[in-house]
């Protein structure tokens, strides 16, 4: 009898402790250490409909903090992704470990990640280019859009962090006109001091693509659940940017 006590209490034990863990994997992940002169790994995808699990990739410290001012300019959608190309990328400016670099363009695109296992369905990407380098920085924010379909992918979300920039209702975003580029509103991005605090950053998930570009994947943010997927019905497949050109 008392054999089978000790065999239940060790069985709760393991269980406890593996819940305990996969609760705490984001901050378990072992940060890495750039002065070390460690690589970034590089990621490829060959097949179409591969994903990539937020979570098996490694966790950084980099500080990411933005001076934004303002854009007009249109919305264009051209079924891979909904988008604003910023005019004077440089005037746009962001700091990513005090390094210097101009906003592009801004996006939203289906998504080729998971999260816990469990489908990101919709990005938000803040693309930069070194001045001095030319090379290109992404931050993603994986988007949550509370559906009733359990597109939920963390437990750590807030609900009243929604991310709102540029699109703001449904109406904003541009059809999707298969085989061509539709030109939707203009638009003016202008980023206000609240949704200026929720994308500064100071962790990130991180990887290379085959084209040297580095991606900064950012904790998850909440989006509007209408707007997410009528961005969602009028793209096509994600934009697999993983391919070497």
């Amino acid at each position: 009898m008392r054999i089978k006590h000790i065999l239940i209490l060790i069985f709760l034990i393991f269980l406890y402790l593996n819940l305990s863990c996969k609760k705490l994997n984001v901050e378990k992940l072992t940060l890495l250490d750039y002065s070390n002169n460690n690589k970034i790994p590089k990621i490829n995808l060959i097949k179409s409909g591969d994903k990539i699990e937020i979570l098996d990739l490694p966790y950084c410290k980099k500080k990411f903090r933005v001076e934004y001012g303002s854009n007009i300019n249109y919305i264009k959608n051209n079924g891979r992704k909904i988008f604003q190309d910023i005019l004077k990328p440089y005037d746009q400016q962001a700091f990513i470990d005090s390094e210097k670099q101009g906003l592009t363009q801004i996006s939203w695109e289906k998504s080729i990640f998971t999260f816990n296992n469990k489908p990101v369905p919709l990005e938000l990407h803040f693309t930069h280019k070194n001045q001095n380098t030319h090379k290109i920085t992404r931050i993603i924010f994986p988007l949550s859009l509370r559906s009733q379909i359990k597109e939920n992918f963390s437990d750590d979300l807030k609900e009243n962090t929604k991310l709102s920039i540029l699109l703001q209702k449904p109406s904003d975003v541009p059809n999707l006109l298969k085989g061509q580029i539709n030109i939707g509103k203009i638009k003016n991005f202008s980023l206000c001091e609240k949704e200026k605090y929720k994308i500064e950053q100071d962790k990130f998930f991180i990887f290379e693509t085959p084209n040297d570009e580095t991606i900064l994947i950012a904790k998850p943010q909440i989006f509007d659940k209408e707007l997410g997927l009528t961005i969602l019905k009028n793209l096509e497949e994600p934009v697999n940017n993983f391919i070497k050109n």
